[in-house]
């Protein structure tokens, strides 16, 4: 889940949105737990997008937790997916 700031307009809870190839869309992580509880993650968020002919992310440097960063379109117009991934299994291992 995310949130997304678009031109001033900030859409909380995102799970889509639709912006134009001149837009720049400034996303937050908010981390949750089963329930949509607040939850944190061991070390650093990776983000990714499912196209990077079309939208190319940046994570901002802050805050140093890796939950904002910064999506540019980067080709023609067509769908993209933003993923934001951590590891929820706080200490040894992987979840």
């Amino acid at each position: 889940m995310f949130d997304v700031e678009l031109e001033g307009q900030i859409l909380e809870g995102a799970t889509t949105f639709s912006m134009t190839n001149s837009q720049v869309a400034n996303i937050t992580a908010k981390i949750v737990g089963k329930g949509g509880v607040p939850a944190t993650v061991d070390g650093a968020l990776e983000w990714a997008t499912s196209d990077g002919t079309l939208a190319t992310i940046e994570v901002l440097p802050e805050p140093p937790d890796g939950t904002k960063a910064k999506l540019w379109p980067t080709g023609p117009l067509g769908d993209v997916k933003v993923t934001c991934t951590g590891d929820a299994d706080l200490g040894a291992g992987v979840k």
